[in-house]
């Protein structure tokens, strides 16, 4: 497709919107693939500075960053966290007091896998104390939680709460951020290089071109995802996934299962995690559950038991969505359907926008 099917003009205005819901920290970059690329991207510049940093792994989007911090030269300190656990900020303030020169933070702010949220607002403020910059991996989070305050770099996709396409995304950089990237040339040409794609974006903006061959159906549809958000506002849009949330969880709890998320506050809006009950097999539950129309799926097995999780993000942050994934779980587990209704819809109704 020509460029005239996506006027030059507009690719900045595009980055800007999608930096602007990471956070807007600063500058921003948008990377022409999937998150996973700009997560890499980030790691990967962090690393080559070869500074101690600390890689909090919550599952294995978390053990990939710290890989791809260690393959890029950093010195990696670990904060290692159970399936669904959140990280304790008092827990990266003695770690940061172990290692005084740690250069940054990274963590994952919400996962799906294990639909936990971290209370990334407070690891911020614990590392800027002692000096260290933090980057954050939102793309589980933008749309259903606040974005992080004050943090040094945000990666987000617009796959999930945003309703957007996947094959793009954003990453958004304070000037410590960028400037934990001063081991890489702008010059060198790579999709790793976060740098080189702000300079080649800038100078194809001064040339009213596009920077190197965009999708145009990508971008098309992350620009419709981003007014669809301004058109509903961040706020209700965030305000829909919590109360899909508390009504999952209520339903859960009236039905006698448990949420393996502990504390609601600690629960991402996007995901709802469940132990599965003694003496069930987690597969032989989700495909009970799927054939009646649910679309739980088998968590990883830890140390704890199993669990399963559904997702709840985007055009599905729903009542009917929280219904029907109730009905059909509670069905599979021979629980009390009627109880888990009617406590999701009071939930639902206590808390929506």
């Amino acid at each position: 497709m020509s460029e005239t099917l996506f006027p030059p003009d507009r690719y900045p205005r595009l980055t800007d919107g999608l930096g602007r819901l990471a956070g807007g920290a600063g500058p921003s970059v948008l990377v022409q693939a999937e998150a996973v690329v700009a997560l890499e991207a980030l790691a990967h510049g962090i690393g080559r500075s070869e500074r101690p940093v600390l890689s909090i792994e919550s599952s294995r989007y978390g053990r990939l960053t710290s890989a791809w911090l260690r393959a890029a030269g950093a010195r990696v300190t670990v904060l290692d966290l159970p399936d669904g656990e959140p990280a304790d900020p008092d827990r990266v303030d003695a770690l940061l007091r172990a290692t005084p020169a740690t250069a940054a933070v990274l963590l994952t702010q919400a996962e799906v896998l294990t639909g936990v949220a971290h209370p990334v607002d407070d690891i911020v403020a614990v590392a800027h104390h002692h000096g260290a910059a933090v980057a954050v991996d939102a793309v589980a989070a933008v749309g259903g939680l606040a974005a992080p305050r004050d943090a040094d770099a945000v990666v987000i996709g617009p796959q999930k709460a945003l309703d957007g396409p996947a094959g793009l995304s954003v990453a958004t950089l304070s000037d410590r951020g960028w400037a934990l990237l001063d081991r890489q040339d702008d010059t060198h040409a790579s999709v790793l290089n976060l740098p080189y794609l702000r300079r080649a974006a800038a100078e194809s903006a001064a040339a009213g071109t596009l920077p190197g061959t965009p999708s145009v159906p990508e971008l098309a549809a992350a620009e419709r995802a981003v007014a669809a958000v301004e058109a509903e506002g961040i706020e209700a849009r965030i305000a829909r996934h919590h109360a899909t949330r508390a009504a999952v969880r209520a339903g859960l709890l009236a039905a006698g299962l448990t949420p393996w998320v502990a504390d609601e506050r600690h629960a991402n809006p996007l995901a709802t995690t469940v132990a599965v009950p003694p003496g069930v097999a987690a597969p032989e539950l989700a495909d009970r559950a799927a054939a009646v129309g649910g679309h739980w799926a088998v968590g990883d097995s830890t140390p704890r038991g199993a669990y399963l999780r559904v997702s709840h993000y985007g055009r599905h942050a729903t009542l009917a969505r929280a219904l029907g994934e109730l009905v059909a779980l509670t069905h599979a587990a021979h629980a009390d359907t009627g109880a888990a209704a009617e406590a999701a819809a009071d939930a639902w109704l206590a808390a929506a926008p």
